[in-house]
């Protein structure tokens, strides 16, 4: 192999996606058109989605690993594992439904630069942060593109927070980002670590992603 292929770079970070309901992997990053190598096997980040309560996967170059679970699912976690569950008990299909919606915002979230410069490292520091290692992952949409979901945020008090607004590019203002920023550190106000990105993102209403760790 020249050395070409060999010293480029990843274009970003490579995320896998491991489903307990389908028995499926998936993988998602980007490549050098005139390099197409796979990067399978050199995932930074492995989301798994109803897992068995014994399993851990083999960490080898992976940051973390990220388990989607019900409320009512308790696990152990190493070091480098995380868990991140919904709110409230959800039927399967509806379950299925938000932790691929939550993945598929997440990788966005940390993969488009937007409005605020996001990337990788936004979501590491924040599962650095959180020492439970149990977060939380909501999404909530604007009723009103011009008017912060005030209610829907105030359900939340969170220690440790990655905050992330998307709307079409038509849509996301440097207005509505400090406005949420400012709702969210209102809300959160004895919060430890708080940070709020925006970023564009194919939606018909603006959402925020909230994922983070709740006050004891």
């Amino acid at each position: 192999m020249s050395p070409l292929k060999t010293n480029l770079p990843k274009y970003g970070p490579c995320f896998s996606v491991m489903d307990f309901f389908t028995f499926t992997e998936t993988m998602q990053t980007n490549f050098y058109p005139e390099n197409p190598v796979p990067s399978f096997e050199l995932s930074d980040l492995l989301f798994i989605i109803n897992a068995p309560l014994d399993y851990y996967p083999p960490m080898d170059n992976k940051r973390a690993t990220l388990y989607f679970d019900q409320p009512n699912c308790l696990r152990a976690l190493p070091e480098n594992h995380y868990q991140v569950r919904c709110n409230q008990q959800l039927g399967t299909h509806d379950f299925i439904r938000w932790a691929e919606q939550g993945i598929g915002l997440i990788r966005v979230a940390v993969t488009h630069p937007g409005l605020t410069g996001n990337d990788f490292t936004d979501l590491i520091q924040l599962l650095k942060a959180c020492e439970s290692r149990n977060l939380v992952l909501e999404i909530i949409p604007y009723e009103d593109s011009l008017e912060v979901p005030w209610e829907s945020l105030k359900y939340f008090r969170f220690r440790n927070l990655l905050a992330v607004l998307m709307a079409d590019n038509k849509l996301l203002t440097l207005q509505m980002y400090a406005d949420l920023g400012n709702a969210i550190e209102e809300i959160n106000f004895y919060a430890n670590h708080i940070k709020v990105l925006a970023t564009h993102h194919m939606q018909s209403h603006p959402v925020v992603m909230l994922l983070g760790e709740l006050e004891a």
